[in-house]
């Protein structure tokens, strides 16, 4: 199994997915969550359907993820400028405190894991990954 590169891909990824899902889970959040945040940081705001599809979620299991964030104040849906009709979602100054504190929290998991590999090799490793992504 160590001589395909397949299931080293596979095995690297999901202990890095665990680590992350544990620093996560320490801040009280799941990978979902932190997913939607990190959406809405970039977009600013987004109607629920759009915010689905960057994030990967089926919007039936998007809404409870979204009236967990706002219930703790992370994210705030309003009417949608654009289209009354639907529900826009935008990132609160709490949302944007706790993704920051989740930023470090993962840099810090990613230097962990990839403690092992010196500043060549991780640079290699990223460029290598992005060409096959």
């Amino acid at each position: 199994m160590l001589a395909s590169t397949g299931f080293l891909l596979a095995r690297a990824g999901a202990e890095s997915r665990r680590r992350f899902t544990q620093a996560l889970a320490t801040h009280g959040l799941t990978l979902a969550e932190f997913g939607v945040l990190m959406v809405l940081d970039e977009l600013g705001s987004a109607p629920q359907g759009r915010l689905g599809e960057q994030v990967g979620i089926d919007p039936r299991n998007l809404v409870p993820v979204i009236d967990e964030l706002e219930a703790r104040r992370y994210v705030r849906r309003a009417p949608d400028l654009e289209d009354r009709r639907r529900r826009a979602v935008t990132l609160t100054a709490g949302g944007r405190r706790v993704l920051e504190r989740l930023r470090r929290a993962g840099a810090e998991v990613e230097e962990e894991f990839l403690g092992p590999l010196s500043a060549a090799e991780r640079k290699q490793l990223n460029s290598t990954l992005r060409k096959l992504i």
